[in-house]
C-alpha cells in the first residue's frame, strides 16, 4: 500500500512527459514542413528571375498552404530576401506563436 502513491506520481509524471514529447514533435514537424515550403517558393522564384507574376503567384501560394505570409525585398540588383512568417500551434498549451525564416537568395550571374 505504501508504493501506491509513488506509482501514481510515477504514472502521472510518465503521461506528462509523453504529452511534451507529442507537443515538442508536432512543432518540429510544422516547422520542417516551413522550411521546406520557402525553399520551393524560393527556387521557384528565383527560376523566373523574381518577376513580379511569380512573386504574387507564389504569395497566393502561401495563403492556400495555411501560412501567414511570404515577404520579397530586393538587397541588391542579384540578392534577394525571402521571409516566410507562420504559426504553429502548440496541442499541450494550446498556444500559437509565430516564428519568421528568412533566406537570401542570389540570382546567378550572367556571362556576357
Amino acid at each position: 500500500m505504501d508504493n501506491l502513491p509513488k506509482a501514481i506520481i510515477v504514472f502521472m509524471g510518465t503521461i506528462l512527459f509523453g504529452l511534451f514529447l507529442v507537443s515538442y514533435s508536432n512543432t518540429q514537424v510544422s516547422v520542417n514542413n516551413a522550411k521546406k515550403f520557402q525553399a520551393a517558393m524560393s527556387q521557384k522564384m528565383k527560376a523566373a528571375d523574381f518577376s513580379d507574376y511569380i512573386i504574387q503567384e507564389c504569395k497566393e501560394e502561401t495563403r492556400e498552404a495555411g501560412y501567414e505570409a511570404l515577404e520579397v525585398t530586393k538587397e541588391s540588383d542579384d540578392l534577394f530576401v525571402v521571409t516566410l512568417k507562420y504559426q504553429v500551434k502548440n496541442t499541450l498549451f494550446s498556444a500559437d506563436k509565430t516564428y519568421e525564416r528568412k533566406s537570401y537568395v542570389r540570382l546567378a550571374q550572367s556571362s556576357e
